[in-house]
């Protein structure tokens, strides 16, 4: 009796001791982190974001904040979330319900509004591989990027013919003080544009350390914020780059006696939209004077039936007058030149003649200003509302322009954003 008393007691030590064994090894060391401790929730639309993601300064800084400020944290929680039991700041899971993008580590931001606790995460880079060309497919898929890893804001500024959603996305914040539009790909087979902007939205915003006049680049959308859109015309680039054409299309080639076997070249060189009209030939600025020659729909300089006829000229023109656009650019291929007349407003001439020169300068690109200069186009109508206003042409042969082209171009163009952004906040 008393052996069996002796077992059961030993047994039920034995029992105890493994307890305390597995209690112990499922606690972290001191100084270490679990997922599970620091993790961040899903709130309205943010996605998780796991332990391993953060860097050790972040998870080092974060200790420290809860070991020097742990009484004030406290005080300030009791007070303010009181009726939110989900805010343990700063020692258990966060909630998180807002982000903003950190620009100059390259972080995102995460915060508690409800007692003011940050908490930074590396942002992962998107693209900047040296894709030349982007599908409509490809570029929305890389906007939505920059909203959910970047937490820029991306609009829908109208549809096109065929339904495609025209993006732009921005770059700085809508409270700026300047503003400014920069679009590409109006002409659809001019889409090598269309993946330079995507780049220069990614490299202004990440930074990577690079200076232009001794300023860090996220520095200059401080207080400008540039509205950008990458692909004006994603009809006509589908076009060009998959061959997919509406019956407007296709019955113009077969009025014209083009037949099958030579349709893949008149589709590559589309530059028009959907409806055969040359958007850049659509703008109600000089339209009636021009004569385009045409008269019908066409894969390059029809005009159209009338000014503003074509929905993404019609969008284009309403997102320009949405904001107090100090300055816009539209950027198109080839030459290596920058268009800045139209009109006769005297005064706005002379800025759009400074601002070619700035651009001119940093691009290595020659201003011009044809004495019969073809009127119709965005930036002639954004010059008769009063806005300075640019064309750049990118590359050095016909378009489609050949991938080894990118490379010359992206050294040319990558500063023009900060030239821009210093020359609005000096002339405007």
């Amino acid at each position: 009796m008393i052996f069996t008393k002796r077992l059961i007691l030993l047994l039920t030590l034995i029992a105890l001791s493994a307890l305390a064994v597995s209690c112990i090894s499922d606690k972290p060391a001191s100084g270490e982190t679990t997922s599970e401790d620091h993790s961040i929730k899903s709130v309205d639309g943010i996605s998780s974001v796991a332990d391993e993601t953060r860097t050790e300064d972040s998870i080092n800084s974060e200790n420290a904040y809860s070991e020097e400020t742990s009484d004030e944290v406290s005080e300030e929680i009791s007070e303010e979330t009181s009726e939110n039991a989900e805010c343990f700041h700063p020692d258990g899971s966060i909630v998180v319900i807002d982000k903003y993008t950190y620009y100059d580590k390259g972080l995102s931001r995460f915060i508690c509004p409800d007692c003011g606790y940050t908490y930074d995460i590396e942002t992962e880079k998107v693209i900047k591989t040296g894709k030349t060309s982007f599908t409509y497919e490809e570029t929305a898929e890389v906007l939505s990027e920059f909203e959910n890893r970047y937490g820029l804001q991306v609009e829908t500024i109208g549809t096109t013919v065929e339904g495609r959603n025209i993006y732009s996305c921005i770059l700085g914040s809508l409270n700026s003080g300047h503003h400014v539009l920069i679009g590409a790909a109006m002409h659809g087979k001019e889409y090598m544009n269309t993946a330079l902007l995507l780049d220069l939205i990614e490299y202004y915003t990440i930074g990577e350390g690079e200076t232009y006049r001794g300023t860090l680049l996220f520095d200059y959308v401080e207080d400008v914020c540039f509205h950008i859109i990458p692909m004006i015309n994603p009809d006509g680039v589908t076009v060009s780059q998959k061959g997919e054409a509406t019956a407007v299309v296709s019955n113009f080639l077969l009025d014209r006696g083009i037949y099958p076997e030579n349709l893949a070249e008149y589709f590559r060189i589309w530059k028009s939209n959907a409806n055969g009209v040359d958007l850049n030939r659509n703008f109600p600025a000089g339209w009636e004077e021009y004569k385009d020659t045409i008269g019908k729909p066409n894969y390059r300089l029809y005009k159209g039936p009338a000014p503003a006829s074509e929905p993404e000229t019609e969008a284009l023109m309403e997102y320009t007058l949405k904001y107090d656009f100090d300055a816009v650019v539209s950027y198109h291929s080839y030459g290596e030149i920058i268009y800045w007349k139209y009109g006769n407003d005297k005064s706005l001439i002379e800025k759009c003649r400074l601002l070619a020169n700035a651009v001119g300068n940093a691009t290595r690109y020659r201003p011009v200003s044809p004495e019969n200069e073809v009127a119709a186009g965005y930036k002639d109508w954004a010059m008769s509302v009063g806005i300075p206003a640019l064309t750049i042409e990118t590359g050095n042969v016909d378009t489609p322009l050949p991938d080894s082209q990118y490379k010359k171009i992206w050294n040319e163009n990558w500063k023009v954003f900060a030239v821009i952004a210093d020359w609005v906040k000096n002339n405007s």
